[in-house]
């Protein structure tokens, strides 16, 4: 009778993610669109919120100068997110992100490939933003590492302006796409966490978000945040 000291040891494979895509569902003059996917959706303070979809036709061969019989421009598209809107419970409830017309639809043709993209312009735009709550993105400590649950942000810059009125200007990139901004939320920082963007101990200036985009190809929101004196 042989003897082995060799064991098998076999680990369940994983593919799911720590933190769930976040998906958007697209309505077409009211009627759920399965063919227009969400790939971008931008909302400014002193500009029009404007959305980027792409069209993918169930039937292959329709052709690209076919569009205009399913999308037309001046049609209404509303784009709709989910969330957990329960205590306790997962009770997934829509939340909508965007409205506005069809203003453009352009086509590109790549030897055997087409990709028609979908361009929606919202006219609402909201030139004086009022600030609407307190949001905090970075929860670490001084001097902790990285660490991916304490903080949302993964890449900062910023840019110093002349104006007396805006002192500098960031552009925050998070590391999920996690649609609850909006424009005019003030950011803060609590007295335990990393003051990353200076905002602890400034008294005279206040920061505010003025730019959101939602990508939903790279899962990630990409925030404009400026900080002015009060």
């Amino acid at each position: 009778m042989s003897k082995s000291n060799i064991i098998d040891f076999y680990e369940p494979q994983n593919d799911s993610l720590a933190v769930g895509a976040v998906s958007a569902k697209v309505y077409l003059d009211g009627q759920l669109c399965d063919y227009l996917v969400a790939e971008k959706v931008t909302l400014a303070a002193d500009e029009f919120g404007q959305a980027v979809l792409s069209y993918y036709p169930k039937d292959k061969s329709v052709l690209p100068e076919e569009t205009d019989c399913l999308v037309r421009c001046g049609q209404r598209i509303i784009i709709k997110t989910g969330y957990d809107g329960g205590i306790g419970e997962y009770r997934p409830q829509e939340w909508q992100i965007f409205a506005g017309l069809v203003e453009r639809i352009d086509t590109e043709i790549s030897g055997n490939q087409q990709k028609t993209t979908v361009i929606a312009k919202d006219s609402s735009v909201c030139s004086k933003p009022q600030l609407c709550r307190e949001v905090e993105l970075n929860c670490q400590w001084p001097g902790e590492r990285i660490s991916v649950s304490r903080t949302n942000i993964a890449e900062i810059t910023g840019v110093k302006n002349c104006s007396p009125m805006h002192e500098k200007q960031f552009q925050i990139k998070t590391l999920t796409l996690l649609p609850g901004f909006c424009i005019g939320d003030r950011i803060t920082a609590s007295p335990d966490s990393r003051d990353i963007l200076g905002v602890k101990y400034d008294n005279r200036s206040i920061c505010s978000i003025e730019k959101i985009q939602m990508d939903f190809v790279n899962q990630q929101i990409i925030l404009t945040a400026v900080k002015k004196r009060k």
